[in-house]
């Protein structure tokens, strides 16, 4: 699992249109456990995006 999550750290340093974030306690499942956490993240990235 380790390495999945380095890899995808490596893609979002290389790629500008990658973008991974690490949310505890969560497995592939992510959207039904984390909602709220999900969404916030998402906000401030198009918040951000759209500042660009």
């Amino acid at each position: 699992m380790a390495a999945m999550h380095e890899y995808q750290r490596a893609l979002a340093e290389r790629l500008p249109n990658w973008h991974y974030f690490m949310v505890a306690g969560t497995d592939h499942s992510l959207p039904f456990q984390k909602p709220r956490q999900i969404a916030q993240v998402m906000q401030v990235e198009l918040e951000r995006y759209l500042a660009g």
